[in-house]
């Protein structure tokens, strides 16, 4: 019987005798999956100033979680229950239709996932969960969902909608390479900024007791003007644009900051301009003298 471990035989037989180095990873990698996967600690940080800047008030939930999701909507949660099932103390339900557990009730709390917004099942989950008594925590780009929490008081972790289709776009143009040393540098640290950024404004909020609501920007309760705020008057997206900027270097070519570009003109005309209006009826001459002092972007005020 030959050996499984001889050369032409057996694993060595499957992988091949050519070391793993970087030029075979991105011989066989074209789309830079390496470049994603490397990329998942900012996502994650982008997550947790997300949770944060939503003002979530601490739950005491015995009952444990549950977590309502559709189809993709639902990923995370089965990861999160894979991840943390060791350590887990109490228990954390998936919810894949729009049936609850039936021990669900005031000390259970429910996260309902839509990115639409709009998917039956998890607005029918979510009227549910109210009938219950259950606390709840949403998350949704809008639809009716969104409308629903509003009016229920429930609080809304947003995705980032207009993020996510911007670096889709970029995925998309990106040429077949991989980046080189400078690349990765340069990339680095865009990203150490621009996360540092987003950590940075969403704690100011939290000490400052306001919450970042971009549904609703008059819920704002305090004007937050020091740390990230002192040099930027829209410190979230300018770290979500620094982060398009990072997918931008890591990806290569002329054609990838162009998303930026739109992203940074979009923001700029569907929400900021509407937060900043909220802000001025709410706040009146304190925010226009933060104006005149602090950029809306970076460099010249206005």
């Amino acid at each position: 019987m030959a050996d499984p471990t001889t050369p032409g035989h057996g694993i060595n037989h499957l992988v091949g005798s050519a070391p793993l180095d970087s030029a075979a990873v991105a011989a066989v990698d074209s789309s830079a999956q390496v470049a994603d996967i490397l990329g998942l600690p900012d996502h994650l940080l982008d997550a947790l100033w997300r949770v944060e800047a939503a003002g979530l008030r601490p739950f005491d939930t015995p009952g444990g979680l549950v977590i309502v999701g559709m189809g993709g909507s639902g990923v995370g949660g089965a990861l999160a229950r894979a991840a943390l099932r060791p350590r887990l103390t109490r228990p954390l339900e998936l919810a894949r239709d729009d049936t609850l557990p039936g021990w669900t009730g005031p000390d259970t709390l429910v996260l309902c996932s839509s990115y639409s917004g709009n998917t039956e099942e998890t607005l029918a989950a979510y009227d549910a969960a109210g009938a219950a008594g259950a606390p709840r925590v949403v998350s949704a780009s809008g639809g009716e969902l969104a409308v629903r929490a509003r009016r229920d008081g429930v609080p809304v972790v947003p995705p980032p909608l207009i993020a996510l289709a911007a670096a889709a776009v970029q995925h998309a143009l990106a040429p077949d390479e991989r980046p080189g040393a400078a690349r990765r540098i340069a990339a680095g640290a865009l990203a150490v900024a621009s996360v540092g950024m987003l950590v940075g404004a969403s704690r100011r909020f939290r000490a400052a007791g306001t919450t970042f609501e971009p549904f609703d920007p008059s819920k704002t309760s305090s004007l937050v003007t020091d740390g990230p705020n002192a040099i930027t008057r829209n410190p979230i997206y300018l770290g979500l644009a620094g982060l398009l900027a990072t997918h931008a270097v890591v990806r290569g070519g002329w054609l990838t900051p162009l998303p930026v570009a739109v992203f940074v003109a979009v923001i700029d005309r569907v929400q900021i301009r509407p937060e900043a209006d909220a802000l001025r009826r709410k706040f009146g001459e304190e925010y226009v003298s933060y104006c005149a002092r602090v950029p809306r972007w970076l460099g010249p005020t206005g």
